[in-house]
């Protein structure tokens, strides 16, 4: 059983908006194929499961700390303020340091425990590891000084780069792991997140938009971040989003919110019937139908049935047949949050539905929970 787990990760409050860069999830690969290294099926004799199991640990918060380093420079890059702008560089520093702390602490692990495949896939991690440091040092240094277009561009030009090496460099020491275990490697690309259809045809028309993305998302919500027009006619919007992108070349993803059936009143395409609840209102309005059918991926924004699977399977499962029904080939997601439930009722509702894949909502606060959450899938065989 093999699907798909891809995360968010949110450092301040659940619904801020992170652009994620492509360095980010690029290193971010090469962690994870540490990881999977680590958590292998070879055998350990019980004096050193201490080893093992501390090695395990360095190595999840490594990628911890990396995550929320590399959140914060996208932060400090795209903030509004000089203030923000000084604030997450700090913050950046930070998790950078944890991360170099952790490295060094992992290193005599792995030799103690006997593991040359790991040591150099770590050695690898950390040679570019000190290339991107520098680099994000720089992007960082124009971020604060206001100057985020150098910054940007910087960050796409020599940061892109090393993240490709970091990417190449994955796939042949993910092929050495050995008994029977294997690293996988993991295909990085950067998502642009847009809320609103405006912002994105004004990005288009400015040609704004990094050629370093070939992804974007177009996330819809009750929320003030999403035009009011388009709040009342997600279906004209989710077409119009997916037809411009794919007209420019980009790979789409759609993830209309439920409670867009909040204002689906008077002078809305598709209102709220009397006593509806938004489940009801998102099937009958087909809103999953419609993303699909304009996507390349859609998410169902299922995560607060969570601790109600039959819930929870019941709005996914009518969402994947309309999904289906639009676009044969769409692939179907199913998000949590760990703003919904508890670890092991994320891992029951996600076991209840059968998405193609897993988008997961994490706040910095709940990061535990998740680990835990992801414990359980693998666990599971997922």
């Amino acid at each position: 059983m093999v699907r798909r787990i891809w995360t968010v990760l949110r450092s301040r409050a659940p619904f801020v908006r992170a652009v994620p860069k492509i360095t980010s999830w690029s290193l971010v690969s090469l962690v994870a194929g540490l990881m999977l290294a680590l958590a292998g099926c070879r055998g350990v004799p019980d004096v050193a499961l201490t080893d093992l199991t501390e090695a395990r640990r360095l190595m999840a918060d490594l990628r911890i700390q990396f995550t929320k380093a590399a959140d914060a420079s996208n932060r400090a890059v795209m903030a509004d303020t000089d203030e923000q702008s000084i604030a997450f560089a700090h913050e950046a520093e930070q998790a950078t340091a944890a991360v170099g702390n952790d490295a060094a602490a992992l290193a005599p692990r792995l030799h103690d425990l006997g593991y040359p495949p790991e040591v150099r896939l770590l050695e690898e991690f950390n040679k570019h590891f000190a290339n991107y440091r520098t680099l994000d040092h720089d992007v960082l240094q124009l971020a604060v000084e206001n100057t985020n277009l150098k910054a940007q561009r910087l960050s796409f030009g020599p940061v892109r780069e090393a993240a490709d090496a970091f990417r190449d460099a994955l796939e042949p020491l993910g092929a050495k792991a050995k008994d029977h275990c294997r690293v996988e490697s993991l295909a990085a690309k950067a998502v642009l997140v847009y809320d609103s259809y405006a912002q994105f045809a004004s990005d288009i028309q400015s040609g704004a938009i990094s050629p370093a993305y070939k992804w974007v998302l177009y996330d819809p919500e009750e929320w003030p971040q999403t035009p009011v027009a388009e709040q009342l006619n997600p279906s004209k919007y989710l077409t119009q989003f997916g037809q411009l992108a794919h007209a420019h070349g980009y790979k789409v993803i759609e993830a209309p919110a439920r409670d867009l059936g909040n204002v689906a009143r008077s002078g809305s395409a598709c209102p709220e019937l009397a006593g509806e609840d938004l489940d009801h209102w998102y099937i009958r309005c087909d809103i999953a139908g419609t993303a699909a059918a304009a996507s390349d991926v859609v998410v169902v924004q299922d995560q607060v049935n969570t601790t109600n699977p039959a819930e929870y399977a019941s709005l996914f499962n009518n969402a994947r047949q309309q999904a289906l029904a639009a676009n044969p080939q769409v692939i179907a997601d199913s998000e949590l949050s760990t703003n919904y439930g508890r670890a092991g009722q994320m891992a029951a509702a996600a076991k209840s539905v059968n998405a193609d894949g897993f988008y997961v909502s994490i706040t910095s606060p709940a990061i535990g929970q998740a680990d835990q959450f992801f414990k359980l899938m693998r666990a599971a065989g997922y």
